[in-house]
């Protein structure tokens, strides 16, 4: 380790140690080092591949990332699947007149890529049109693998080659067999939302968005409407591991703070969990050890490369880390507005 990461370790443990013993002030404490560049876009909107700044996204809404450092893109309003390669070289993976408004996007070791469009491939969208798609970015194919699924705009692929889909609009948690299109209920009640431990039918969502996997199995879920993020097992288990439901700003102990509309997750090798607090422009981190402090952003919306609280998002619907486990990509996008935010970016931790 370098000494000026021992130096990073040593204020974030500092820091941890203040916000356990009651210590913090509850309005944030920014962790000092993470630094924000922009991967590829720009302020201007289009559908230009290029390097790096002269790429065009429009609204890109989640990202995926693989091991060999090659960023996936859900180019929302484009209806394209976008590829960011570890030279900062953008080119089209998929496009097909049936493939509208991608949103969830995971992407495994082989290069292929599942991806939730919110349009169904034969021109239906609605509350429950969402379509899951299998897409090789080698040859630039795609196929449906199941459609009319709801609205799971969260995406994430298990270890065992499952998928796990957060419906949004309908407030569950299920687990996909990635072949057969098969659903398996996880947990959550449909069409009934609400802030519920349990296990199974007895717990209770509000709008899950992004989730992850956890080392231990776990999934890792940013609850957006209950302004929490959640854990579930796959027995269906689920718990709170931060937030109280309520929204707001606050570090300090997990269960304590407060997020505002949460919408992506992301987990480094420690197992920190990193999230996308849109409500509040801002990347939170959840230590394993019960703290929750701010990474970067200063709570309004914008663009503007820093360290820290020097930074600003407008977007952060969707987020992922690299295989490192030292930057996160986050897709800041304009949140479906005609705002100019257009950009991929990246933030590597401290």
């Amino acid at each position: 380790m370098s000494t000026l990461s021992r130096v990073f370790s040593s204020i974030s443990l500092l820091c941890i140690s203040l916000a356990l013993v009651g210590c913090n002030s509850g309005s944030g404490s920014v962790i000092q080092g993470a630094q924000s560049f922009t991967l590829a876009g720009s302020f201007q909107s289009g559908a230009t591949d290029g390097v790096s700044a002269s790429a065009r996204f429009r609204n890109p809404a989640n990202v995926a990332v693989d091991t060999s450092n090659n960023v996936y893109v859900a180019d929302y309003d484009n209806n394209l699947v976008r590829k960011i390669d570890s030279s900062g070289n953008v080119t089209t993976v998929f496009s097909n007149a049936n493939f509208v408004n991608p949103f969830g996007i995971a992407v495994n070791a082989s290069g292929i890529v599942f991806v939730e469009t919110d349009q169904n491939d034969q021109g239906v969208r609605n509350s429950t049109s969402g379509t899951v798609w299998r897409i090789d970015s080698n040859a630039k194919t795609g196929t449906v693998v199941a459609r009319n699924l709801g609205r799971p705009r969260g995406l994430a692929l298990l270890a065992d080659g499952r998928l796990v889909l957060s419906d949004v609009n309908h407030h569950t948690l299920s687990l996909m067999d990635a072949t057969t299109g098969v659903v398996t209920p996880l947990a959550g009640v449909a069409d009934t939302p609400g802030f519920v431990n349990g296990k199974g039918t007895a717990a209770k969502f509000s709008r899950p968005y992004g989730v992850k996997q956890d080392s231990a199995g776990n999934i890792i879920v940013a609850d957006c409407n209950n302004n929490a993020i959640r854990k579930v097992t796959l027995a269906g288990v689920v718990t709170t591991i931060a937030g109280s439901g309520s929204a707001g700003f606050q570090d300090g102990n997990a269960l304590s703070a407060l997020f505002q509309t949460p919408q992506s997750v992301a987990i480094d090798g420690a197992g920190s969990i990193y999230v996308g607090d849109n409500g509040n422009f801002r990347i939170r981190r959840i230590d394993t050890n019960g703290g929750v402090f701010t990474l970067a952003g200063d709570g309004n919306p914008g663009y503007h490369e820093g360290t820290g609280s020097g930074i600003q998002f407008f977007g952060m619907e969707g987020m992922d880390i690299t295989p490192d486990k030292r930057s996160l990509i986050v897709a800041d996008g304009n949140q479906g507005s005609d705002a100019p935010f257009n950009r991929i970016r990246r933030v590597a931790l401290p």
